[in-house]
């Protein structure tokens, strides 16, 4: 079998992968290959088509929905705990200028859209920089992959990624080629990776392996392969269902349903001149304006507008509503039109909270991949000699709560505390989750902070009668 063979996950989600990302992309990805997504009416030729598509509407629904979801994650800072050494590498942790949260944020995004994405954990042996370095991997890069079992456990044994180059034809002329990064375990236990590509030239499109070796640490070769996979259900390799494919469906139902309402507003929307019991010459034109008279011989002639009229329209206009509906029920929070009425708090949690606990599944599995790759990290870098040292961890935020604390809720609160039923770090703890607090100020900071500074006091009562005596005694003096 060739190197680009594909799993067979691979080759059944890869269209599904597409249609997302296109969704994604918006108008004008989706209109680029319309055909795969809307069909032409019968009796369509190639223009009418290209004007039937034209007027269609897309709704950026999936976008919006995969941005101000993935924005409530990081809304707050991620939890990273690391070594002063890899703490360095985390502003430029992929060696192209990207940050480890700028990464994160990518995976998030990803595995809300199309469910999949992958890091893959190397090393520059550069003298200069000497460290490990994180590689992110779209879906529709990792073309191949396998798990052995081992001791009743599954482990990866191989990994194909599909890398786009640009190599130049000549002196102006770029193209793209695709090289095959095969990462794998051998025959003798090691990690080893074999890089493959297509020939130089026009009559060798073969690919050829251009580059192989095997990864060491401390000159002893690894045995597994540092890739790990990211899913919407768990971290395995096997592909599954994206949280937005329910939503890209109907975004692109919405799209049909616009296509269809444009073209009957088209058609219906301009009225039609009519006249009838007269003959025009061959070449005449009746002219159109309120400065122009139509004068016909016959007394039986007549002249009207022809003009739409029913409800048939307003079948395409709820079909559209319904659908906008529909995707604002199925997670897109920022899209969703408010309520008329007012609502109890308990209310509003209650139709988020399927949103929230989907997106606080995402937030978790992502931490966990994550924390497992920064911890591969420090080992290869030799900060520890601990594969799964715990110490090391990058958690992401999972309070997507926005709600503030009421001038009434604080003033609870406080009497709360100055009655001495709660404490000042339970009352603290409060006004922290209300973000009155700052969310990284601990207890005891605050604490100082308060102690630091001096106590702001205005005269009043005793203090203004005190004010009062010294500037007499002060007048006396004088």
């Amino acid at each position: 079998m060739p190197v680009d063979t594909q799993h067979p996950d691979y080759s059944r989600k890869i269209a599904r992968w597409d249609k997302n990302r296109d969704a994604y992309e918006g108008e004008d990805a989706v209109k680029a290959r319309s055909r795969n997504y809307l069909s032409a009416p019968g009796g369509f030729d190639q223009d009418d088509y290209d004007r039937y598509i034209m007027r269609a509407k897309w709704y950026g629904a999936t976008a919006r929905t995969v941005q101000g979801l993935t924005g409530a994650i990081f809304q707050k800072e991620p939890d990273i705990e690391a070594s002063p050494a890899v703490e360095k590498h985390l502003h430029n942790i992929t060696l192209t200028g990207i940050s480890a949260e700028l990464l994160a944020s990518t995976v998030v995004s990803d595995v809300q859209l199309i469910g999949r994405y992958g890091i893959l954990l190397d090393y520059d042996n550069n003298p200069i920089l000497r460290r490990p370095y994180w590689s992110g991997i779209p879906a529709e890069c990792i073309v191949n992959w396998h798990e052995t079992y081992m001791g009743g456990q599954p482990k990866l044994s191989l990994v194909v990624l599909k890398e786009p180059r640009f190599r130049m034809k000549d002196t102006y002329d770029i193209e793209i080629i695709y090289r095959y990064r095969v990462c794998f375990i051998n025959a003798d236990g090691q990690y080893e990776v074999s890089i493959y590509e297509t020939g130089g030239t026009e009559q060798n499109r073969e690919m050829v392996q251009v580059e192989g070796y095997v990864p060491t640490r401390r000159n002893r070769p690894l045995d597994f392969i540092p890739f790990q996979f990211f899913g919407a259900a768990d971290l395995m390799p096997g592909t599954g269902k994206a949280p937005m494919d329910d939503m890209v469906d109907i975004n692109y139902a919405y799209l049909r349903h616009s296509a269809d309402y444009e073209q009957a507003l088209f058609l219906t929307g301009m009225p039609k001149y009519v006249v009838t019991g007269h003959d025009l010459p061959p070449g005449d034109r009746l002219p159109v304006g309120s400065l122009s008279a139509w004068v016909f011989p016959s007394i039986d002639a007549k002249a009207y507008l022809l003009e739409y009229q029913g409800s048939g329209l307003e079948s395409h206009e709820r079909a559209m509503t319904n659908d906008k509906v529909e995707m604002a029920t199925l997670g897109a929070r920022l899209l969703e039109e408010q309520p008329v009425t007012a609502e109890t708090l308990g209310a509003v949690q209650i139709r988020h909270s399927g949103e929230t606990g989907s997106l606080r599944t995402v937030a978790n599995l992502v931490s966990e991949g994550l924390s497992k790759v920064l911890r591969w990290h420090h080992w290869w870098n030799g900060d520890t000699e601990n594969i799964e040292d715990e110490q090391y961890f990058f958690t992401l935020n999972t309070d997507f709560s926005t709600t503030r604390l009421s001038p009434q809720e604080i003033q609870a609160l406080m009497l709360l505390c100055q009655d001495g039923r709660i404490s000042r770090q339970t009352l603290f703890w409060n006004l922290k989750q209300g973000e009155l607090i700052p969310a990284e100020n601990e207890f005891e900071d605050e604490e100082a902070m308060i102690d630091a500074q001096a106590p702001a006091r205005l005269p009043f009562g005793e203090d203004l009668e005190q004010e009062d005596d010294e500037d007499e005694l002060d007048e006396d003096a004088a």
